[in-house]
């Protein structure tokens, strides 16, 4: 029996872009929300509020120093702040990302509500997140997945988990050149997650590069192993 889980991403890019005042702003923004968010509970945060009002204490003094003085330039031990706090940004919207969707599993709107509520952006999946994404075949602790050729994918990304729900939980990449694939040694009677992304050829080549963004994944189909 196969699902279509529908998985809300925030966007984890767009405050990454910004630079410390803004930064300091949008992550006050998040701290004052997630506080009182009653979907969201802050208890369950991997970043304390303590720890983070401390990081934001120190971009703030960084900024003082900034308008200050007539350096134009953040010093290392700067930087090492400044990315401490977007860091700890990030890993408070992994958390977030994964309250909202166990909360209300596939239900979009109100997944988003409370992700633009806490203050961040829901990530626009690519064109493929949209097309038909299928198990073609269940055996015997093995399951074969196929999905849409894209004119420019240099290959295909596919991740598997057995507990889809909890974003630490899924594979390694597994980076496959076809768009059909077979993946064994699975755990009968596990219903499994799997998911995938397409690498874009780059200059021709069809180097993929285990260092770039996140990929863009598709919607999570689900699937019972034989």
């Amino acid at each position: 029996m196969k699902n279509t889980i529908k998985w809300v991403h925030i966007l984890l890019t767009g405050f990454k872009k910004l630079d410390p005042a803004n930064l300091l702003i949008f992550c006050t923004g998040i701290k004052n929300q997630l506080t009182i968010d009653a979907d969201v509970l802050v208890a369950n945060s991997p970043i304390t509020m303590a720890v983070y009002q401390q990081q934001m204490q120190d971009v703030s003094d960084i900024l003082v120093i900034l308008n200050t003085t007539a350096a134009k330039t953040l010093t290392t031990d700067q930087h090492t702040k400044v990315s401490t706090l977007q860091n700890s940004t990030e890993s408070i919207a992994h958390y977030v990302e994964t309250a909202a969707n166990n909360k209300f599993p596939g239900v979009e709107d109100k997944i988003t509500t409370i992700i633009n509520r806490i203050g961040y952006d829901i990530r626009i999946a690519g064109t493929h997140g949209t097309r038909i994404f299928e198990v073609v075949e269940t055996g015997e602790k093995y399951v074969t997945l196929r999905t849409p050729a894209a004119d420019n994918a240099a290959a295909y990304i596919f991740q598997v988990s057995a507990n889809p729900a909890d974003a630490n939980s899924w594979s390694k990449y597994i980076v496959w050149p076809k768009t059909q694939i077979t993946i064994k040694d699975l755990t009968s009677g596990v219903n499994y997650g799997f998911r995938y992304a397409i690498a874009a050829s780059v200059k021709g080549t069809t180097s993929v590069s285990m260092n770039s963004l996140e990929p863009i994944w598709s919607d999570t189909i689900t699937s019972v192993v034989l």
